[in-house]
Formats: C-alpha cells, structure tokens, sequence
C-alpha cells in the first residue's frame, strides 16, 4: 500500500512540475515577444524621428504609442502603435497656441424597473489636443489612452504622462 501511494505521489508531483514548467514557458515567450515588440517600436521611433531631421533628447513610451521633442528644432514626434500602419505626427512647437488635456468618459448604464441607471463611468479615452496658431489648422489629437487598446489598470500612469507632456508643450510655446 504505501508503494501505491509514494507512486502516486510522485505522479502528482511530476504532473505539478510538468505544469509549472509549461506554464513558465508560456511566461518567458510572451515577456520575449513583448521586448521584441518594444525594441521594434523603439527602432521605427528613432527611424521616423530621423526621417523628420530631428534628435530626440527626451522620450516617454505609453504602450502603444512614443512620444519625444528634440528641444534644439522645438519639435515634437508622436508614433501610435495601436493603429495599422502606424500613425505618425510631426508637431513644430513655434507653430503651437497650446495643448489641452481630455479625458472622455462613457457612462456605463442598466436597465432597472423600465429606466436606464448610470451604474458606472469608464474613460474611454485620454488624449493630448494640440491647438495652432493658424486657426485655420485643424487641432492634432494625441491619444495617450483608449479603451480597448490599453490596460485599464495603467490609466493613471498614462494620464500622469500626459499631463506632464501637457505641461512641457504648453511650457515652450513660442
């Protein structure tokens, strides 16, 4: 009987191993994958930023999308991964009346006895509205944010970004 039950055992604890090292294989390949993708992003970042004839000295990296000045040419390159091809914006801050914050947000709501009820709000969107000089320019939207796409959970690290590159452009409008 004990025979029976040390092999048992050790089949149980083979088995356990056997998922734990499946499982951390899993976990390794994906944490790969993801630097991989990273390093892709950061490549075709500094391929654009040079394409437009500048030297990012400053950089943040929001998930999906990388955003640098170079503060020598006063301009801002913006890529958003999250789009297919990706979308790049070249902003010349000389240009610039001011950037604003926006954060959307969307209701979420059940019906209860016949009538709709707000039972929460989600953001749907965190976004960096850069506003021209020339009126007759259209305002270029950044998005930091969007539901969908992004990690809730990384919300107000995003959003803690985007006001600081808030701050910076409004800083050196000319």
């Amino acid at each position: 009987k004990n025979i029976q039950m040390t092999s048992t055992l050790l089949f149980a604890a083979a088995i356990v191993a056997f998922l734990v090292i499946i499982i951390s294989l899993f976990m390794y390949i994906g944490k790969q994958q993801k630097k991989k993708q990273m390093e892709k992003q950061n490549r075709h970042f500094s391929k654009t930023a040079d394409a437009f004839g500048i030297s990012v000295k400053k950089k943040d990296i929001f998930r999906h999308r990388i955003i640098g000045c170079d503060p020598d040419t006063k301009k801002i390159v913006f890529v958003d991964y999250s789009e297919d091809p990706y979308r790049n914006a070249l902003i010349e801050i000389k240009n610039i009346s001011g950037s604003r914050l926006s954060v959307d947000t969307n209701n979420v709501t059940e019906r209860v006895r016949g009538e709709d009820k707000i039972i929460d709000r989600i953001t749907s969107a965190i976004n960096l509205n850069i506003h021209f000089k020339n009126n007759t320019i259209s305002p270029v939207v950044l998005p930091i944010y969007k539901y969908g796409i992004d990690a809730e959970h990384d919300i107000q690290q995003l959003k803690t970004g985007a006001e600081h590159w808030n701050e910076i452009i409004n800083k050196n409008c000319g």
